[in-house]
């Protein structure tokens, strides 16, 4: 039959390879759609003719439908079954199919096909020019209108006779109606299931084995990059070298555990710091004594790498930045010439570089700061 990499039989072979398949199975009841499309009139006409004779010698039952069947084809078919819109128009014998839309008003032309015409009597662009009552003036027959005339006629009215009568199911197969949900259990319908895709995995087994092997080196190089992330950090010595309290000292890499950053972590201590600035012009006009305006009083704490710190307060506590000072100005170094009391670490490190990373990853909305350091004071 051929696939994607061999070319096999044309198209039209393959459909009547599947037809094949189709009879010489158990069933007795076919049902096939469009089995015309992609093959020429002479193919079609062979194979309805097969299953016609199929069905008049083993007394099977075929349902076929088509798309503008050509005459021969048409004349085939011993019942037709027309619908429309939904709703079923005509259903019978070939033979009375013209008889019945005469006795509504159409009639299908000398040289017209049947096929085309039942197509187009009930379309509301080509109904008129089929109208047979040229002295009476044509009306749009509606298709609930068609449905009603044929309940009326006498193809109908049998058909409608014979629903009416009960059907034996004693004279049925015990196979032909089933009582239950499924034919089978649910535990053959789970063996079926896991069968069949056992089945298709050995078909494409390579392709499984490269996935399984892909899967299980991608998740190798995952683990990797996580075996080596854990830092440190559950007191202040962690994050010091010296181990000295109270100071501003670079933190030491820690050897052969940790991960390795892209910069060298600093941890900053500070106890009972009192920063104050000058009083203001405008504050001594209004009678202020005191040389010193202070801004914190007995400030204490601590920033360790790898620790989450945010920095709150009321309105006016001192945490924004202002003309006067903050703590941000005093944690980044920003002292413009205050006064700070307090003990301050001797070492500061490479003060340029811990001023940088303060700014970079702590305050990055605010303006940069310049290379040069600020000048600070300290009084014991």
């Amino acid at each position: 039959m051929g696939d994607e990499m061999l070319c096999g039989v044309s198209g039209g072979q393959r459909k009547r390879v599947t037809t094949g398949e189709m009879l010489v199975g158990p069933a007795n009841a076919l049902f096939m759609d469009e089995i015309s499309t992609g093959l020429d009139s002479s193919t079609t006409f062979q194979i309805v003719k097969c299953l016609k004779h199929y069905v008049h010698i083993l007394d099977g039952a075929v349902v076929i439908s088509l798309l503008q069947p050509t005459p021969e084809t048409y004349e085939l078919f011993d019942d037709i079954v027309l619908i429309s819109a939904g709703q079923i128009v005509y259903q019978g014998p070939r033979q009375h199919v013209l008889e019945f839309f005469e006795s509504v008003g159409f009639q299908c032309p000398e040289r017209k096909g049947v096929a085309d015409f039942l197509q187009e009597v009930t379309s509301r662009k080509d109904q008129e020019q089929y109208w047979m009552h040229r002295g009476e003036a044509y009306r749009f027959v509606t298709v609930t209108q068609f449905v009603e005339a044929f309940q009326s006629f006498h193809v109908g009215r049998r058909i409608r006779e014979e629903l009416a009568i009960p059907f034996d199911k004693s004279k049925s197969h015990p196979a032909a109606l089933t009582t239950r949900r499924y034919g089978v259990n649910k535990k053959e319908l789970l063996k079926a299931n896991i069968s069949r895709e056992f089945l298709l995995m050995k078909r494409n087994s390579f392709v499984h084995i490269f996935k399984l092997l892909q899967l299980t080196t991608l998740a190798i190089l995952t683990m990797i990059m996580f075996l080596r992330t854990e830092m440190h950090r559950d007191n202040l010595g962690d994050g010091e070298r010296s181990g000295k309290a109270n100071s501003v000292v670079s933190c030491s890499r820690i050897e052969n555990r940790g991960m390795v950053l892209p910069f060298e972590p600093y941890s900053i201590t500070f106890d009972q710091i009192v920063y104050s600035v000058d009083m203001p012009q405008e504050m001594k006009d209004q009678g202020v004594r005191e040389d010193k305006l202070v801004l914190l009083k007995g400030v204490s704490g601590a920033f360790c790498p790898g620790v989450l710190t945010t920095l709150m307060g009321v309105s006016g506590a001192g945490k924004i930045p202002t003309k006067l000072g903050s703590l941000r100005n005093l944690v980044s170094l920003e002292l413009n010439l205050n006064k700070i009391t307090g003990p301050i670490p001797e070492e500061l490190g490479n003060l340029k570089n811990l001023r940088f990373l303060i700014h970079k990853f702590c305050f990055p909305t605010y303006s940069s700061m310049s290379s040069n350091t600020s000048s600070c004071y300290r009084e014991e």
